[in-house]
């Protein structure tokens, strides 16, 4: 086999070559093949948009108003018939254990509202035949 050398041998043409300048000219070919249309620029009415926004403003609302009234409903409030039946079935606590838990300001709302005049105390324990639970408590 014969050893080529590239300095010797003639160089081949290549068979691709650019048009004069055709850099130059190519952006201008291009843009003038794209035809460019500026579409014009449609303004929204805006009485269209003031109502979308009404639109989502009642629709907010709407949404929140469930919302607000679950956690501001008075009836979700646990009435003290309730509490107490609760408390005295379903739990172990017993009496001591709720007097622990009652600091002085408790004290002293419960004197307040409670006013036993000495004839109701007295009907109260003629009609009870257990008195010994009463004495002993």
């Amino acid at each position: 086999m014969n050893d080529f050398k590239l300095h010797n041998h003639p160089k081949i043409a290549s068979g691709f070559q650019t048009p004069d300048n055709y850099f130059e000219t190519l952006s201008a070919k291009i843009t003038h093949q794209i035809a460019v249309e500026e579409k014009p620029v449609v303004a929204l009415n805006k009485k269209i948009t003031t109502f979308w926004y009404a639109v989502a403003a009642v629709l907010v609302l709407a949404l929140m108003v469930p919302t607000i009234n679950y956690f501001n409903n008075p009836l979700r409030q646990v009435d003290e018939a309730t509490l107490e039946s609760y408390l005295s079935y379903q739990t172990n606590l017993n009496q001591y254990d709720l007097i622990n838990e009652l600091d002085m300001q408790d004290v002293n709302q419960l004197n307040k509202s409670i006013t036993l005049e000495d004839e109701a105390i007295e009907d109260v324990l003629i009609t009870n035949p257990n008195i010994e639970n009463y004495i002993s408590e």
